[in-house]
């Protein structure tokens, strides 16, 4: 923590006391949990798609590929696990919740 001061004087730095946290151990930035380990998933965003009910039109499947989309970094295989998703949107076809996607959805 020196160090940084040490800096921050050095380059005549100014810090704002409203947008300045010290020594926590875990705080939200941008919807992401920042801690000692890095930057972790918000679990109130996996809440919410965990507790989506099975999805009934096409707007309903545009929000669960957005929710998905704002957690891509933290899930392995995303484009494969959307793509039957993105299936359901497609213009050609009208909408189609298959056994496909039911499976796969996060409910």
């Amino acid at each position: 923590m020196e160090e940084q001061f040490a800096t921050i004087t050095r380059y005549n730095l100014k810090l704002n006391p409203n947008k300045c946290v010290l020594e926590v151990e875990a705080g939200k930035f941008l919807d992401f949990l920042l801690t000692e380990r890095g930057i972790e998933v918000n679990p109130d965003k996996c809440t919410t798609i965990i507790e989506m009910r099975s999805v009934a039109n096409v707007k309903e499947v545009q929000q669960l590929i957005g929710r998905m989309t704002a957690l891509s970094c933290f899930l392995s295989a995303n484009g494969d696990k959307g793509y039957h998703y993105f299936q359901c949107l497609k213009k050609n076809n009208r909408f189609a919740w298959t056994d496909e996607c039911e499976k796969l959805s996060p409910s």
